[in-house]
């Protein structure tokens, strides 16, 4: 009867132990998924790029509104056609690139991140929201207040225009990936936050050399939204 006894608790331990193994390889895995997430980090890469290239003075603070303009921006101004090769040491526009534009791959795109519209609607639609939301973690600067109110609302007419202190504002879509994932691409608006009538909105179009993302296009370099 003790050998019975003796039999069932070892195959107990043994279930359990194999149990515990088991689990714990499972979370492994799912901690390497969330740490090896690239298309984020690529994401991310491009925009703390970006403002890295535009901010000189790390110690000022910025406005970034946390709701992200609609990837159909992007797409819209895409399809607008209005590309530029840049240096990508000075940023200076230097050459319209009429080849860069396919509609072949537009439709890719469009496909893969708007399903809902057609090409016509993303060509006539202004679209101004997107989705939430921006994170500090997202971004490399500690110097960055983000944003949630709208403009032009009553609680942000008294937050900025009537204060003396004025920041400048960003407003950025989600990065979106073109050409089988050799450029990533985000629209963009940068402002005064106290003189909302004035602002500037561009495409910004990098590419991926020697295993870092490079500007390389900017789209519509007039474009006033």
């Amino acid at each position: 009867m003790k050998n019975i006894y003796f039999i069932i608790s070892f195959i107990l331990l043994l279930t359990i132990s194999c149990s515990i193994k088991s689990n714990r390889k499972s979370v492994a895995i799912k901690t390497n998924v969330v740490i090896s997430n690239d298309t984020l980090n690529d994401k991310y890469e491009v925009l703390n790029d970006f403002l890295r290239t535009r901010i000189d003075d790390k110690s000022k603070y910025f406005v970034i509104f946390s709701e992200k303009i609609n990837t159909n921006t992007t797409l819209k101004w895409l399809l607008h056609n209005d590309i530029y090769t840049i240096d990508s040491i000075t940023l200076e526009i230097k050459n319209k690139d009429s080849e860069f534009f396919r509609d072949s791959e537009w439709e890719i795109a469009r496909e893969k991140y708007s399903k809902k519209f057609t090409s016509t609607e993303i060509k006539n639609k202004t679209f101004n929201r997107g989705s939430c939301c921006w994170l500090p973690e997202n971004f490399n600067y500690k110097n960055l207040i983000f944003e949630d109110l709208n403009i032009g609302s009553t609680a942000y007419i008294k937050k900025y225009l009537m204060q003396t202190e004025d920041y400048e504002y960003y407003s950025f879509s989600d990065p979106i990936f073109y050409m089988n994932n050799r450029y990533l691409m985000f629209s963009f608006t940068h402002g005064s936050a106290r003189t909302i009538t004035s602002h500037s909105s561009n495409l910004v179009i990098y590419k991926k050399q020697n295993g870092k993302w490079i500007q390389t296009h900017i789209g519509n370099p007039d474009f006033v939204s």
